[in-house]
């Protein structure tokens, strides 16, 4: 929907969108929508495809937690050992200066 300003320009009003979730930040910027603000593991496979492009702006140090949370289990299964292990090495790095 748009409408004419008084000098016919266009006036349309300003469009904002709330998600709780990556997934939809993500495909609302590849769709062109807006701008999202994710850190850059959720976005790399968009960013490699092409669909997503970085900003160039200052770099934003990384802040929050990201926990794991699995059930107790007399042994651990392998995958899940595997997955935890993926996350440590490649997500929870600590940044360097």
């Amino acid at each position: 929907m748009a409408a004419a300003g008084r000098r016919g320009e266009d006036a349309s009003p300003p469009v904002s969108a709330s998600c709780n979730t990556g997934e939809a930040l993500i495909e609302l910027a590849a769709r062109g929508m807006g701008i999202a603000c994710l850190p850059d593991f959720s976005v790399r496979r968009e960013l490699a495809a092409g669909a997503l492009a970085q900003l160039d702006a200052p770099a934003m140090a990384r802040s929050g937690n990201l926990y794991l949370l699995w059930p107790a289990t007399p042994a651990m299964p392998p995958r899940l050992r595997a997955f935890i292990d993926h996350m440590a090495e490649r997500v929870f790095v600590p940044e360097t200066r």
